[in-house]
């Protein structure tokens, strides 16, 4: 196995709707373009909070946007 990091095709970085109160940082990175980002991530308090509570990685998170990228790779 190798240590190679591969990244993603597309990445889309965007800041937590709640700021981290769901979410497990502030700043948010998905391996998909924006038309593809998961349903429910942004939604209001009961979706978001059910969608970090029960949804599989991956997805990173961090306090700054290069964090969060970082957390996903």
């Amino acid at each position: 196995m190798s240590d190679e990091l591969i990244e993603p095709l597309f990445v889309t970085i965007v800041p937590a709707r709640y700021g981290g109160a769901y979410e497990p940082g502030a700043w948010l990175a998905f391996p998909v373009s924006p038309d593809n980002l998961p349903r429910g991530w942004n939604g209001n308090d009961i979706a978001a909070a059910t969608f970090f509570a029960i949804s599989p990685r991956p997805y990173g998170a961090g306090p700054t946007p290069d964090a969060a990228y970082d957390d996903l790779l």
